[in-house]
């Protein structure tokens, strides 16, 4: 795995996987899976290929319910709020996401915030 420079999507290095796991048991979020056809690690690397292309990652167009949005950070927290913390989803102080959810009331946890 590494991070790209500049937007920090982090991606699987295939010349470099053995498909030992260990990224997916360090990962909070579970994000690494290993792919049983070429016994590696992979994960959703927002479709950079696209990105290049200045177009959305895939599942941003083909959501149904346009419930996926993608951009800079600060734009979808000035747009959507920010909130700090949802029932299900690792501490947001240990992994620092960059994800800006707007959730049923019920899934926001005792004490979390949102600005």
């Amino acid at each position: 795995m590494h991070k790209r420079p500049g937007d920090g999507i982090v991606r699987v290095d295939t010349s470099k996987c053995v498909g030992c796991g260990y990224c997916s048991w360090s990962c909070p979020y579970g994000a690494p899976q290993m792919n049983t056809e070429t016994g590696q690690m992979s994960k959703c690397d927002f479709c950079v290929d696209l990105l290049a292309e200045g177009k959305n990652p895939i599942c941003v167009d083909t959501c149904p319910l346009n419930a996926i949005k993608f951009g800079k950070i600060k734009d979808l927290r000035a747009k959507y709020g920010h909130l700090s913390q949802v029932q299900g989803l690792p501490d947001f102080t240990i992994t620092h996401p960059n994800l800006v959810i707007k959730p049923h009331t019920g899934a926001i946890k005792k004490g979390g915030n949102q600005a």
